[in-house]
């Protein structure tokens, strides 16, 4: 009879210890082999009532391959949905013809972006605007002009050359 009594009171016990704990029990008050006591959940990542499926996106247009013109970023709709937003290229500023600087006061656009900009915005107002860079023309404008020099110099000498030689001649 002491026998059927222990056997009921750890039944009893068990079931109390099953409720407190909403079905969850460890195995060992001490933990398995004495080592300390981990949490009693029986899954290993958390309860299932916690864990999501992720959503998954398709595409809204045809073209299926990850290519430059394809790019997409992932947004959070309103209604909490999620959903592939297309990207543009970037755009791109145009470089100097000489120096291949980015040019300064000229909008970053893409070509047919470009083709229907008004003209103030695709120039500055400036010999080679909008082609060249300010420094690349600078260097253009003083090598053209020191040129210029170079043959007035040079006629100028080939004149007093011609002037001493008619000097001796005449001697």
């Amino acid at each position: 009879m002491d026998n059927a009594e222990n056997i009921r009171i750890m039944a009893k016990k068990s079931r109390d210890m099953i409720n407190k704990t909403n079905g969850l029990c460890n195995i060992d008050q001490r933990g398995l082999l004495g080592l300390p006591k981990i949490g009693s959940l029986p899954f290993p990542f958390g309860s299932p009532k916690r864990t999501k499926m992720v959503q998954r996106l398709t595409y809204r247009r045809r073209l299926s391959y990850n290519t430059k013109s394809n790019r997409r970023r992932v947004v959070r709709t309103p209604g909490g949905k999620l959903v592939y937003q297309y990207l543009k290229k970037p755009k791109k500023t145009p470089r100097c013809g000489h120096c291949k600087d980015k040019l300064r006061g000229i909008q970053p656009a893409r070509p047919m972006e470009r083709s229907r900009m008004c003209k103030r915005k695709k120039t500055v107002k400036r010999v080679y605007g909008g082609v060249l860079c300010h420094k690349c023309v600078k260097e253009r404008i003083v090598r053209a002009f020191l040129i210029e020099e170079q043959k007035i110099v040079a006629k100028v000498l080939k004149a007093q050359q011609a002037t001493e030689k008619t000097k001796k001649t005449d001697k």
